[in-house]
């Protein structure tokens, strides 16, 4: 891991919020235009928190998925 692992990982403070933001509104434009809704508030927001928590992850060991996928020849 590199100095740059631990600046996206502090990244990660605004990233996992502004994702859970997101999709809490993604989803609240969809039950406003006529979609059922499958879970609470509540429940769309801890989704959100997770997508987020997987972004940031994701975002901040892409150099070690990268090479695992390279390694894999994928």
């Amino acid at each position: 891991m590199n100095k740059y692992t631990f600046r996206r990982l502090a990244l990660g403070i605004v990233i996992v919020p502004v994702v859970a933001s997101a999709w809490f509104a993604f989803v609240a434009v969809l039950i406003g235009l006529g979609a059922e809704p499958t879970d609470t508030p509540s429940g769309v927001w801890a989704n959100g928190l997770g997508l987020g928590v997987m972004a940031t992850l994701v975002l901040a060991f892409w150099e070690q998925i990268n090479a695992l996928f390279e390694k894999w020849g994928l």
